[in-house]
């Protein structure tokens, strides 16, 4: 308990903050619970240690395309994004939609080919989009991040840590479009070419025990299930879980206002 309270960049005093009887049962690797009323860590566990983080990867692509390109600009799907493997969109080589609709894609459907067609779009390749990833992340102080891919492919070079993520998420709510789009559990979209796309948020339990809108899912053999929640009072974050969702509400639930 007291070396997660260090890591946290608490004090040994402030210990009879928390109920040493009474700590939520929590199986992933790492976890994170921060209070935005509150300004502060409520709980820590491996919140340094450097994981693989799958689909939260995605996270730092929304962040650029966020500060850097219009929500309205067209984006043509070329055929490296439709052609990206694991979880999609399913777009299709040719088509034509917006950032907007393309940052529903990444968010709700965790789509890598959004991923990817956004990182072209805004950089011209996905090496290059790669490289302004890791000029961000050092910008906002990511110091135990690194990105090797947009989309969060295992690779020994894309990991984070809790702490940082919470960093990023932190910046990410401030958008008033991440919280709307995190927060959408199904939609149709339509491209210019009239194209249709069905979303289904990836977050299982939206709208359900946790009552939390997001902000990401993550899944790969290496990462195991990842999982970041927000709602009004609560960030959580778990990293390198058997059951991400149980990890959450146990977290929840531990510090229910």
């Amino acid at each position: 308990m007291i070396e997660y309270l260090v890591l946290a960049g608490l004090k040994y005093n402030d210990l009879n903050q928390f109920n040493i009887q009474s700590q939520p049962i929590i199986h992933a690797e790492s976890a994170i619970l921060y209070d935005k009323k509150q300004q502060k860590i409520s709980y820590a566990k491996n919140i340094n240690k450097k994981q693989y983080i799958a689909s939260l990867t995605k996270l730092m692509t929304a962040y650029i395309i966020l500060n850097e390109n219009q929500l309205n600009e067209s984006v043509y799907i070329p055929l490296k994004a439709s052609n990206t493997e694991g979880s999609t969109m399913n777009l299709k080589n040719g088509d034509i939609l917006n950032v907007y609709q393309l940052l529903e894609g990444l968010l709700i459907n965790s789509g890598n080919d959004a991923a990817v067609a956004l990182a072209i779009h805004n950089s011209g390749s996905v090496e290059k989009f790669v490289y302004k990833m890791n000029l961000y992340k050092n910008i906002l102080g990511l110091f135990d991040t690194n990105f090797q891919n947009p989309m969060g492919f295992d690779h020994p070079r894309n990991y984070s840590t809790a702490k940082d993520l919470l960093l990023l998420s932190k910046k990410l709510i401030r958008f008033d479009i991440i919280k709307s789009i995190t927060n959408t559990n199904e939609k149709i979209i339509y491209s210019q070419k009239g194209n249709k796309y069905f979303l289904t948020n990836t977050n299982q339990e939206l709208h359900n025990f946790l009552n939390v809108n997001g902000l990401k899912t993550g899944k790969t053999p290496l990462a195991k299930e990842c999982f970041i929640g927000n709602n009004q009072n609560k960030i959580s974050i778990v990293l390198n879980s058997n059951n991400r969702f149980l990890d959450t509400k146990n977290l929840l639930d531990w510090k229910k206002n």
